[in-house]
């Protein structure tokens, strides 16, 4: 064993990888993903779905590795995003090279690196200090042979086209439909007020107030619908990139001036075109979006955002589901019995019939991670947590669970802090 792994295998003996318990309550390592939108500021709505783009969060499966760019600009021709427009995008921000610097937390100014980010992400213990003395004694090392294959390897770019469906004559109908009830309503509550019913006077006083919302709502955009294409892309990543970048552009703070002068020209002479980095393409889904519910939404723009978000959310779900390599594992945070508590649920695309493998994470004594299935479970029909975006708002029924109920499928170990993923 290498005295770089031998660092790495005692720190993670002191923080519990050693043993099965330990390893079950073990932080996992989750894939990194970079969203980035296709926008067109001529069409209907364009603008406003730019700017609702921009405040959606990544999942929270996901680490965040957004980048400042953030949107392919279109022209008023171009109705959709092109395979063309995708690579040229690529190509010219230099999003390969600029994720690698993320993740090494490259200066641009000095051009050094840090392994923080890995460490933080990785659940390292070693200290920098050590892992820094380790990395000057071998430059191939494999500071990343665990993190190489489970985080930096599994770095995604989401690429979506989201185009405006135009309804104008069902909006013109749910408007009309919404004024009419403001109109009843406002009656009943005159009714009800010179009758001296309180309540009902207050009842009717309320219903006028939210026709009279879903009204303004509807006059722009009730019955507002996206369709979206989502195009994902993977970092290529492996030992052979690795061992270029350790031999030829890495360098920190301990290196000679000079030598971090001309190291980081390489890394700056580097282009999209001809680098060393790039991403491979996995595959394309595309969605349209659910009926929106107006419950809980106030303005315009949260239903912009919350069709946009759900949309989106359908379409991650999908490719998760069609691409192994996508699939996201989630921690088992509760046991009660027969019933299995973890945080994911109608967002990530659970229903009734999906099955979950049951995961177990292991180390060797090189300090790599693998994981071990030892059980299948399913969701308890009922029981499925409503997590998409602006449940809770439109008070959907499932939206307080905080979490799917699961139930083993036969026998096998379960225990909490293991992983679930979910199976074709």
């Amino acid at each position: 064993m290498s005295r770089f792994h031998t660092i790495l295998f005692l720190a993670a003996l002191w923080v519990g990888f050693a043993s099965q318990a330990q390893a079950q309550t073990q932080p996992y390592k989750r894939s990194s993903l970079y969203t980035v939108l296709g926008a067109h500021p001529s069409q209907r709505y364009g603008a406003q779905i730019d700017s609702v783009f921009i405040q959606l969060p990544v999942p929270d499966k996901y680490e965040d590795n957004n980048l400042p760019a953030r949107y392919i600009i279109c022209s008023a021709k171009e109705r959709r995003l092109t395979t063309e427009h995708m690579w040229r995008f690529i190509h010219s921000s230099n999003a390969a090279k600029k994720t690698v610097a993320k993740w090494f937390d490259r200066n641009p100014k000095t051009g050094t690196f840090d392994l923080d980010l890995i460490a933080k992400r990785g659940n390292y213990n070693a200290s920098v200090a050590d892992i820094r003395e380790a990395l000057l004694t071998q430059r191939g090392l494999a500071i990343i042979a665990d993190a190489g294959e489970d985080l930096i390897e599994n770095s995604f770019l989401l690429i979506n086209d989201i185009i405006y469906v135009d309804k104008e004559k069902n909006a013109a109908i749910a408007s009309l439909i919404f004024s009419s009830l403001a109109v009843v309503a406002a009656a009943t509550t005159v009714a009800s007020a010179a009758s001296g019913d309180t309540e009902a006077a207050e009842a009717g006083a309320a219903a006028t107030e939210l026709a009279v919302l879903g009204a303004a709502i509807s006059d722009a955009i009730a019955g507002f619908t996206v369709k979206v294409t989502s195009h994902l892309y993977r970092l290529r990543w492996n030992d052979s990139i690795a061992a270029v970048f350790y031999n030829d552009f890495w360098c920190d703070t301990t290196y000679a001036p000079e030598e971090i002068a001309r190291r980081k020209a390489l890394f700056d002479g580097i282009n999209g075109e001809n680098g060393l980095f790039a991403f491979d393409y996995i595959g394309s889904y595309k969605v349209k979006s659910d009926k929106t519910v107006l419950r809980g939404l106030q303005n315009n723009n949260d239903v912009i955002r919350k069709v946009c978000a759900r949309a989106l959310d359908k379409n991650i779900a999908a490719l998760q589901k069609k691409y192994e390599v996508f699939k996201v594992k989630t921690p088992i945070t509760a046991i009660d019995g027969a019933a299995i508590w973890a945080q994911v649920g109608l967002k990530e695309g659970v229903k009734p019939g999906t099955k979950f493998e049951v995961l177990e994470q292991r180390m060797d004594e090189d300090g790599r991670v693998s994981y071990q299935r030892t059980a299948v479970v399913k969701p308890v029909k009922g029981w499925i947590w409503d997590n998409r975006f602006m449940a809770a708002e439109e008070e959907a029924v499932d939206a307080n669970l905080n979490g799917t109920m699961f139930r083993k499928k036969g026998a096998g170990l379960v225990a909490e802090g293991m992983l679930l993923r979910q199976l074709k």
